[in-house]
């Protein structure tokens, strides 16, 4: 049980850090931008729109 809790909990980590350091965006079909981490938009020179 605790090696699949440290799996699970190293891999969620290891997600968080990926996200932190690249720039992600999403898009839908059409290829509009429906998310985006804050690098991306940064990168792009981009601004999160509400």
């Amino acid at each position: 049980m605790y090696v699949s809790n440290f799996r699970s909990q190293y891999g969620q980590e290891t997600l968080l850090a990926i996200q932190e350091l690249m720039a992600i965006a999403q898009f839908d079909l059409e290829g509009k931008i429906i998310d985006a981490n804050s690098n991306f938009l940064n990168l792009m020179g981009y601004k999160k729109m509400h």
